[in-house]
C-alpha cells in the first residue's frame, strides 16, 4: 500500500462534487500524516502528477485540488468530470 492510498480511498467515499478538508483531518488519515512541506507550499497541492505521488492518487480517484488556503489549513477538491479523469487538470492557481 502505498502512502496516499488512503487520500484516494477518502476520496472516493466521498459522493458530492467537491469535499472540503482540513490539514488535520488529511494528517488523521493518511499514514504518517501531512508532510511539513505541504503546510508551507503550494506547490506540493499542485495538480501536475509527475513527480508527485499525492496528486497521481487525488488524481486517479477522479479528483483535483480546487482551492487551497494554507493560512487557514483547508483544500478543497473538485470532482473532475469522467471524460477529463484521463487528461491532466488544470493546474492550480
Amino acid at each position: 500500500m502505498l502512502k496516499y492510498d488512503a487520500l484516494a480511498a477518502l476520496l472516493c467515499r466521498v459522493d458530492a462534487a467537491s469535499v472540503r478538508y482540513s490539514f488535520t483531518e488529511l494528517s488523521v488519515a493518511i499514514p504518517g500524516g501531512l508532510p511539513a512541506s505541504a503546510y508551507t507550499q503550494p506547490a506540493w497541492w499542485d495538480n501536475r502528477a509527475e513527480h508527485r505521488a499525492q496528486a497521481r492518487a487525488w488524481l486517479a480517484a477522479g479528483w483535483a485540488v480546487g482551492e487551497l488556503d494554507l493560512d487557514a489549513r483547508v483544500v478543497m477538491f473538485a470532482r473532475l468530470p469522467r471524460a477529463g479523469r484521463s487528461a491532466a487538470p488544470a493546474q492550480l492557481t
